[in-house]
């Protein structure tokens, strides 16, 4: 028995079908099949439909899961990737999609936009300061960019700076790339500061040692070189695709989040999980 798809990104509100076939061509769903998720985040009808949560503050991962109701032991799982949707304000927009091998972005900008206006490709939680790319607007005020695909796997945005600000007018949606292996769950998810959790990760093999790939607690907002602590998960040696750790909840409540930030290229998140310390 195969699923279809094996993996999804979606943001706030959206939908994706899955289907689950066997040999022969027969399609099982509403009938055939118990559905569930894993963590129960969203919904999950019983015919394969998954319904992502109205707002997604931080992203993370659902694993879905399709049982033969006739022999629990028949099984298969897909993976949807939750992301923001970006930040606009009354005057600036920016939308990202996944086009081929290419990223593009299109922006709205108001009259009289600056010539030095200009669209970056970062990361959520990179700094301002930071960017794999960046594309000059001219003062349009719309327009559209073209982008390759970075060649590493990765949580991708794209964000409008005018001229005169440090920080972004007005981020795009989320583009999770290649990043369906990659997780950090914290166990509980909600806990008493100073408290303890335990937290489990996932990775593909061949990731880096060297002290590389890093996994950081941060207060939710703050940006990726403002680590509160940090672990690199793979070590020395690299390849591990899988581990736990110890880590102490800060002594402070409020909204905090573990990221997975890659060794290559930056900045660059492959997962993002809330915490929250109460």
């Amino acid at each position: 028995m195969t699923i279809s798809p094996t993996s999804s990104s979606l943001t706030g509100g959206q939908t994706q079908q899955f289907t689950v076939t066997v040999s022969g061509g027969k399609s099982y769903t509403n009938s055939n099949c118990n559905w569930s998720l894993s963590p129960a985040v969203g919904t999950i009808s019983t015919s394969g439909l998954y319904t992502s949560p109205a707002t997604v503050s931080a992203q993370q991962t659902v694993t879905v899961k399709a049982v033969l109701a006739s022999n629990s032991a028949v099984l298969v799982t897909a993976v949807v990737t939750l992301t923001t949707s970006g930040t606009t304000s009354s005057s600036y927009s920016v939308a990202a999609t996944v086009s081929g091998s290419s990223l593009k972005v299109t922006w709205t900008a108001p009259s009289g936009a600056s010539s030095g206006d200009c669209i970056t490709l970062a990361s959520p939680g990179g700094p301002n300061w930071w960017n794999l790319w960046s594309g000059n607007t001219n003062g349009a005020t719309s327009g559209t960019f073209t982008v390759a695909t970075p060649s590493s796997p990765g949580l991708y945005q794209f964000r409008y700076y005018t001229a005169s600000g440090s920080t972004p007018a007005a981020t795009s949606n989320t583009l999770a790339i290649g990043v369906s292996a990659f997780s950090v769950t914290p166990s509980p998810a909600t806990v008493s500061a100073g408290g303890t959790v335990t937290v489990s990760w996932t990775a593909p093999a061949g990731r880096p040692g060297n002290w590389g790939d890093t996994i950081g607690l941060y207060l939710v907002g703050t940006t990726s070189d403002n680590a509160i602590s940090y672990v690199y998960p793979q070590g020395s040696a690299g390849g591990t695709t899988s581990g736990t750790y110890t880590l102490t909840a800060p002594s402070t409540s409020g909204s905090y989040e573990l990221r997975y930030i890659l060794a290559t290229g930056g900045y660059i998140a492959a997962a993002i999980t809330p915490l929250t310390v109460h």
